[in-house]
């Protein structure tokens, strides 16, 4: 009795002071199933020592060493357990190694594959992982990637408290919403088997194919806020487009005003068209996109107007230059103080709003009298005939104006 009690305390010493007992190299081992390992047992002092495993197991050496490896050609046993111990079992050390398998296959499914998913219903999606092992330090990761190449990590799973260390399948799921901004989206899983800083680096991953997923969802109509009345001249074409996002494509109806006549429609009646609008056209103009999900109805009030919302005139002067200018006065020699007259005639000319007729008298000596003799301010009208008098002077020529930068033309 006190023999095995003996025996129990030096057991009990050793596991709590390695340092001075049995030291295995490396600390932790990580392997591929099938490849090769080994692992160092080491001793501060010769020793009898020997492993204990179902692969690779040694006896005790005859005689007393410092160290003894353990090796394996192929690794093929999950549960390998090599202990390294000394005489009679009083100091032993269990090597710490790790049997790892990468999966034969990562797949990717959900519930109804390959039909379309509809927006708002939920979807469970699964990500299959067979023949992995150790099974608890795997991680599955579900990804999404848009249409624009966004990509968004949905969820990462780990069965952590999963200590099977032999081969296994693992199955991993997610529930999943779709919208409408998801149509054309791919989906997919990850596999990564994360052993540690031991383990290979970086850590191994394996990913499924990419399902492109088809989400069906009702219409609505792609319209700007607020654009549910407007205005239109009499005369004016009325064009309306009622273009709507949905999958399956919508098809389009359209109920106008009693008085409005048929319309025109073109793409797949989304557009509609009336030409030559009167008042009795006015009314609401309802348009409803629809397919096997739902619809979208869109409402516009259109008002039939007489000179439109908004209306600006061009300022416009169209003028022509007088066929003739001509002046007659007394025909003989005139007297001195006596006042005589004359007339200036201008033929066919417009605007007269914008004519000047003055007269000159040039003396003998070079010395030039100018006078106004016409400026009104009249309407613009057709050409007419002009007839200016009482021109108290003598000596015409006469000369006509049109504007401030138009041509002259003497009597």
């Amino acid at each position: 009795m006190e023999i095995v009690i003996l025996a129990s305390l030096l057991s009990l010493y050793c596991d709590f002071t390695d340092a001075e007992c049995l030291v295995i190299s490396p600390a932790r081992l990580v392997v591929k199933y099938g490849d090769p390992a080994s692992a160092k047992c080491t001793s501060d002092t010769p020793v009898e020592m020997g492993w204990e495993a179902t692969q690779g197991g040694a006896g005790l050496t005859d005689k007393e060493v410092k160290f003894l490896n353990w090796r394996v050609d192929s690794v093929t046993d999950w549960n390998n357990k090599p202990t390294c111990h000394t005489e009679g079992g009083l100091c032993q050390k269990q090597l710490n190694i790790t049997v790892y398998k990468l999966p034969d296959r990562v797949s990717f499914s959900y519930r109804k594959y390959p039909d379309p998913m509809v927006e708002g219903d939920q979807y469970l999606l699964q990500c299959l992982i067979q023949n992995i092992a150790p099974i608890g330090r795997l991680r599955v990761t579900f990804y999404k990637v848009n249409t624009t190449g966004e990509q968004t990590e949905l969820d990462t799973q780990q069965k952590s408290k999963n200590k099977t260390k032999t081969l296994e399948n693992g199955t991993y799921t997610l529930d999943f919403t779709p919208s409408r901004d998801d149509d054309g989206a791919q989906l997919w899983c990850s596999a990564m088997l994360d052993l540690g800083p031991e383990g290979p680096q970086p850590p191994p991953v394996m990913e499924s194919e990419r399902l492109n997923i088809n989400v069906h969802y009702k219409p609505q109509i792609i319209m700007s806020p607020g654009c549910f009345s407007m205005s239109i001249p009499e005369g004016d074409t009325l064009s309306l487009n009622c273009s709507a996002n949905g999958n399956p494509a919508p098809s389009y109806d359209w109920l106008l005003p009693q008085s409005a006549p048929a319309p025109n429609t073109m793409e797949e009646r989304s557009v509609v068209t009336i030409t030559n609008m009167v008042k009795s056209h006015s009314g609401n103009y309802t348009c409803n996109a629809r397919n096997p999900l739902g619809n979208s109805i869109w409402t516009v009030n259109v008002e039939v107007t007489e000179g439109g919302l908004c209306q600006k005139q061009l300022n416009i002067t169209v003028y022509k230059l007088p066929d003739s200018v001509s002046m007659t006065g007394p025909s003989g020699p005139m007297v001195e103080g006596k006042e005589y007259e004359f007339k200036c005639l201008i033929q066919q000319v417009a605007p007269g709003n914008s004519l000047n007729v003055s007269s000159y008298k040039a003396s003998t000596i070079g010395r030039k009298t100018k006078t106004l003799l016409y400026a009104p301010d009249v309407p613009r009208r057709p050409p007419r005939n002009l007839l200016v008098g009482n021109i108290p002077c003598c000596g015409p020529p006469v000369e006509v104006m049109m504007g401030p930068s138009s041509g002259v033309q003497p009597c």
